[in-house]
């Protein structure tokens, strides 16, 4: 049963893992094209900035719930997990 819960959890946590991935990524490639070019779009950090901040949240909260079911920190390797 606990197994189950575990994995209900990595489902749902690996999707916000890879996002905030995806995210930092966008970030980075912004901030990197501001110092080239000398312009971004303000308003693209901060709704970046935003999501990070919401996801960092879900992931936090995702990992202390699969630590208290399985009593393990969560990985990676759990999203590869059958």
């Amino acid at each position: 049963m606990a197994k189950r819960i575990a994995q209900r959890i990595a489902d749902e946590l690996c999707p916000a893992v890879e996002r905030r991935a995806e995210v930092a990524d966008e970030i980075a490639k912004i901030k990197k094209y501001g110092r080239e070019v000398g312009v971004v779009n303000v308003q693209d950090l901060y709704d970046l900035g935003e999501e990070l901040k919401m996801l960092d949240e879900q992931i936090s909260a995702g990992k202390a719930l699969y630590v208290s079911v399985t009593k393990k920190a969560f990985t990676r390797a759990a999203c590869t997990a059958p």
